[in-house]
């Protein structure tokens, strides 16, 4: 249960940033629009045994370049060492991690 409301919490707050660095991209170029889609998160989990399989948590989103970047903190407990992880999509919904 409260996984699942942590997941909600999460998907909120990465539409969020996503909306709030789309305007402000926005005013330099001209970016695919973004509507919410869903109440999924658009990042899963890492794979198990790995860094963030436990715990993901969107920290930045921006828009460059043709393509969403975003930075993303994932850790396996509290307290415990966090770790960023950075993620591309064409679309804001199918992402791409890299270096994973």
């Amino acid at each position: 249960m409260i996984k699942k409301y942590r997941l909600r919490q999460l998907s909120i707050m990465l539409v969020l940033l996503v909306l709030v660095n789309y305007r402000v991209s926005r005013a330099s170029e001209n970016p695919p629009s973004f509507k919410v889609y869903g109440d999924s998160p658009v990042l899963d989990y890492g794979k198990s045994g790995s860094w963030n399989e436990t715990y993901t948590d969107p920290g930045a989103v921006m828009y460059a370049d043709g393509l969403f970047h975003m930075f993303y903190n994932g850790f396996n407990g509290w307290p415990a060492s966090v770790q960023i992880g950075y993620a591309t999509s064409k679309d804001g919904l199918h992402w791409d991690k890299q270096g994973d």
